[in-house]
């Protein structure tokens, strides 16, 4: 299936990877749309003694026929995202990467970050794995180190009194320059600036040869009483004046 080998100071090192698309190689015409996860050992090479470098590892693939590939990628990326924030209770960032393995995808591949430590890997299939595995089905594949996940520290929970008054949602699609990060552009809207901004959801991506843009929605609400529209209108100014600033706009 495309599966690569790499040697590092003469040991073979593997991805989980290698164990998984087999399995959903075999099982890819008994039902359109399944996951599968290991948990084991893989080899990075050698210690100082001349031991193998094992490492506690968790993979997970994806495999869907019926939902398109972004929307599997973004069921992926929450499934990490639900992980590290209940285990860790820190905020997961993903950054582009060149591929590691002939298998993964040339574009869409990136390394998992959680607290400045890169915990592992979420990909898609290169085309041409993929399509020996199966021409009418997607498949998007998570691998995180779980020895570089225990050294996370651990993010002590704070708990807010939900608001007995209504939200406001405001969705924006914004074209992105490319190289810009989701980290880069949350900073147009900190807590300091926008203390009645309660929380940022990701809605949708869309990346393709010429555009990459993404779908935020932002909710404001207050504790005390009921935003004006006229309120959230000047937030939402001041935010989209500081995205202008990074060549963000919005998509027309």
């Amino acid at each position: 299936l495309g599966a690569s080998e790499e040697k590092e100071n003469g040991i073979l090192r593997r991805s989980m990877m290698q164990c998984l698309m087999p399995f959903v190689y075999k099982n890819r015409s008994y039902k359109d749309e399944f996951g599968m996860f290991e948990i084991g050992r893989t080899v990075h090479g050698t210690k100082e003694d001349g031991s193998a470098d094992e490492h506690r590892t968790l993979g997970v693939i994806l495999y869907s026929k019926s939902t398109s590939e972004k929307a599997l990628y973004l069921r992926a990326v929450d499934m990490v995202n639900t992980i590290v924030s209940e285990l860790k209770h820190v905020a997961v960032s993903y950054s582009k990467i060149e591929p590691e393995h002939v298998w993964q995808h040339p574009k869409n591949t990136a390394s998992i970050v959680a607290s400045g430590v890169r915990i592992g890997t979420i990909n898609t299939l290169h085309p041409t794995t993929l399509s020996k595995i199966a021409k009418n089905a997607y498949v998007v594949c998570i691998e995180i180190d779980m020895d570089d996940f225990d050294s996370v520290a651990y993010t002590n929970l704070e708990f807010e009194e939900p608001t007995k008054f209504p939200t406001i949602d405001y969705d924006l699609s914004l074209v992105v320059p490319e190289g810009v990060r989701f980290d880069d552009i949350s900073k147009c809207w900190d807590k300091k600036t926008n203390p009645e901004l309660m929380k940022v959801s990701v809605i949708d991506i869309y990346d393709s040869e010429s555009t990459k843009s993404i779908t935020i929605r932002l909710s404001f609400g207050l504790e005390t009483r009921t935003l004006t529209g006229e309120e959230v209108q000047k937030r939402i100014d001041v935010i989209l004046e500081k995205l202008g600033q990074m060549n963000i706009v919005l998509r027309g």
